[in-house]
C-alpha cells in the first residue's frame, strides 16, 4: 500500500497552506511594487504580512530582510536571517543567499559563515568563494584571499571578476608585475562590463600610484572614470538637487535659529556625536580610534540622518520644500518623528551595549547636513574632519567607487573641486553660526600626534582618557566598511600629506581654486 498523503492543517488559512509549499503570498508581490516606489513604512508592513503567511519561505525571509536592513532596521533583519538559516539545511544556493543578505547589511562575520557553509556543501560554488575571497581580503587576510581566488580561477578560467579582486590582492602583496598583468586582461577585454573594466582601471591606478607611475595613474584613472560616465546621469542629476537645497539653506540661516533651536531642545538629551568632514579627510582614522574607547560606540556609514530620519520630517509637508522650511518651521510632531525614527534605527545598527555610552554616527557625506542634525539634537556634539583640500581632490579622484550620489562628483577634478567647495564653504558659514558646539580635528595634526589630537577630542566629548585609543589597530571584531579599509589598517603614514604635489601639472586646471580654499582653511 502507497503512502498516504498528509492532509493538510485546516487550521492554518489557506495562503500560508499554499504559500509553505513554495508559492509566494501575493502581499510579497505588492511589497515589491511599494519598495520600488519609494513607499518604504507600507512595503514594510506587507513584508511583515508576507511574512506571517509564508513563515518558511526563504524568499519571502530574505527579500523582508534586505528590505529592513535597507531601512537600517539590523535588529529585524537579522531575526529574519536567523529564521532563514534554519531553514536552508543542505542547500547550498540557500546559504548563499542567506550570507549575500547578510553582506548587504553590512554584517560581515555572519555572511562569512554562511559563505563558508556554503563552500562545505557544494563541491563548486564559485560566486561563494569570490565573496568569501573578497570578505577576507578586506579584513586583512590577504593569504587566504589568495588561495581562494587561485583556487576559483583554476576551475573558471578567466573569470574576470575573480580576475579584479586576485589584481587587488596582489597589489597589496607588493607583486606588482603580475597585478598588472593581471588587470591588464580585464581592461582589454571590451565585451566585459564597463563597471568591471572601470574597476580594474581603478586598481591599476592605485598600482601606478604606489609605484610613482604617476602619468600612468593618471591616464588608468581617467579610463576608469570615463566608463563610468554613460551610467552616471541619474546620480549626477540627484548629486546637483542636493547641493543646491542645502547651500540655500547655509545661506539662510543664522545664529539666532540655533539659539532658538537650543531653548526648544528636548530633556533629557541622548549622548550623541556626529563625525563629518568630506571623503578621503581622515573620518574613518578618526572613528577607528574613537571606537576603541569604551565610553563610544560608533556607528559607521549608515545612511540614517539623509534618508529615513530626513523623510519623517518631510512628513505632512508638500511634496516640493525646501529644507530651510523642514527645519524653521516644521509641520506638528515631525521633529518628534524624526528624532524617534533616528533614534530607533541608530541602535538597531549598534545592538547591544549602548547604555551611557556616546553614540557616534560617522559619515563623511553629511558635513551639509549638519543644521539638520542639530535642529533635532542641540546638545549634541559635532567633529569635521579636515585635511588639505588639494591633497583630498587628488585622494576622492583616484579612486574607483562605485556611483552614487556623493561619488558622482569625483568623475573630473573638475566635478570634485565644485563638491569640495560646496561643502567646506558650507561649513565655514556653518561653523561661525555654532560656536563651541564642534571641534575641528586635522589629519595632518592626527598623524602627527595620535595622543595628542585624540586627548582634546576626547576631552570635547566630556570622556575620560583611555589608552586604548592608541592600540585601535588590535581590533579584530569589525570590518571596516569605508572603501578606505585597506589604509586605516596600515600604521599611520605621513606619506599622504602633501602628496597633491606629485601631480600638480595634472591638476592646474583646479589648482588655483582648491589652493584659495586650503588658503581659507588655514593651510599653507
Amino acid at each position: 500500500m502507497g503512502r498516504r498523503s498528509k492532509k493538510p492543517d485546516p487550521r492554518k488559512p489557506r495562503r500560508e497552506r499554499s504559500a509553505n509549499r513554495g508559492v509566494e503570498p501575493p502581499e510579497l508581490k505588492r511589497a515589491r511594487s511599494l519598495w520600488r516606489n519609494g513607499h518604504f513604512d507600507r512595503a514594510l508592513e506587507l513584508f511583515d504580512t508576507a511574512v506571517r503567511c509564508a513563515p518558511t519561505s526563504i524568499a519571502v525571509l530574505v527579500d523582508a530582510s534586505r528590505a529592513y536592513a535597507d531601512r537600517h532596521r539590523i535588529d529585524r533583519a537579522t531575526a529574519l536571517l536567523e529564521a532563514a538559516k534554519k531553514l536552508s539545511g543542505r542547500n547550498p544556493q540557500a546559504w548563499f543567499v542567506v550570507g549575500e543578505s547578510y553582506r548587504m547589511a553590512g554584517l560581515h562575520g555572519q555572511a562569512e559563515r554562511c559563505y563558508r557553509e556554503t563552500l562545505r556543501l557544494a563541491e563548486r560554488a564559485p560566486q561563494a568563494q569570490l565573496e568569501l575571497a573578497a570578505l577576507c581580503e578586506r579584513r586583512g587576510r590577504i593569504n587566504e584571499a589568495r588561495e581562494l581566488v587561485d583556487r576559483l580561477l583554476r576551475d573558471h578560467c578567466g573569470h574576470a571578476p575573480a580576475m579584479v579582486l586576485k589584481g587587488r590582492v596582489l597589489r597589496r602583496q607588493s607583486e606588482n608585475e603580475v597585478a598588472e598583468a593581471t588587470l591588464r586582461q580585464v581592461t582589454d577585454s571590451s565585451g566585459l562590463p564597463p563597471s568591471l573594466r572601470a574597476e580594474a582601471y581603478g586598481e591599476l591606478a592605485e598600482l601606478y600610484d604606489q609605484a610613482d607611475r604617476r602619468d600612468e595613474a593618471w591616464t588608468a584613472i581617467l579610463c576608469c572614470k570615463e566608463l563610468q560616465r554613460p551610467a552616471a546621469g541619474p546620480a549626477l542629476a540627484a548629486a546637483n538637487i542636493v547641493r543646491e537645497r542645502f547651500e540655500r539653506l547655509h545661506a539662510a540661516l543664522s545664529a539666532d535659529d540655533f539659539r532658538q533651536w537650543d531653548a526648544e531642545a528636548p530633556s533629557p538629551s541622548p549622548r550623541l556625536a556626529l563625525l563629518t568632514g568630506f571623503p578621503r579627510s581622515g573620518t574613518t582614522l578618526l572613528e577607528q580610534v574613537l571606537d576603541a574607547h569604551p565610553g563610544i560606540r560608533s556607528c559607521e556609514e549608515r545612511d540614517i540622518l539623509a534618508t529615513p530620519t530626513l523623510q519623517a520630517l518631510h512628513a505632512g509637508a508638500p511634496p516640493i520644500v525646501e529644507v530651510t522650511e523642514l527645519l524653521l518651521r516644521p509641520a506638528e510632531g515631525a521633529l518628534d518623528s524624526a528624532r524617534r525614527i533616528y533614534l530607533e534605527i541608530l541602535t538597531s545598527a549598534l545592538g547591544d551595549g549602548v547604555d551611557g555610552k556616546t553614540l557616534l554616527d560617522k559619515n563623511p557625506a553629511l558635513t551639509p547636513m549638519v543644521p539638520v542634525y542639530l535642529r533635532l539634537f542641540p546638545a549634541a556634539k559635532v567633529i569635521v574632519a579636515l585635511r588639505d583640500p588639494r591633497d583630498v581632490l587628488l585622494s576622492c579622484f583616484l579612486r574607483c567607487l562605485p556611483l552614487n550620489p556623493v561619488s558622482v562628483n569625483f568623475l573630473s577634478p573638475e566635478l570634485t573641486a565644485k563638491k569640495l567647495a560646496s561643502d567646506l564653504e558650507g561649513w565655514l558659514r556653518l561653523r561661525e553660526l555654532i560656536p563651541g558646539r564642534y571641534v575641528e580635528v586635522r589629519y595632518e595634526d592626527l598623524v602627527e600626534s595620535l595622543m595628542g589630537g585624540v586627548q582634546g577630542l576626547l576631552e570635547f566629548l566630556e570622556l575620560p582618557w583611555d589608552e586604548s585609543v592608541l592600540n585601535y589597530r588590535e581590533r579584530r571584531d569589525r570590518v571596516v566598511l569605508s572603501p578606505s579599509y585597506a589604509a586605516v589598517s596600515q600604521p599611520i603614514y605621513r606619506s599622504a600629506i602633501g602628496r597633491w604635489r606629485r601631480y600638480e601639472t595634472q591638476l592646474e586646471p583646479v589648482l588655483d581654486q582648491v589652493s584659495r580654499l586650503a588658503t581659507r582653511l588655514g593651510y599653507s
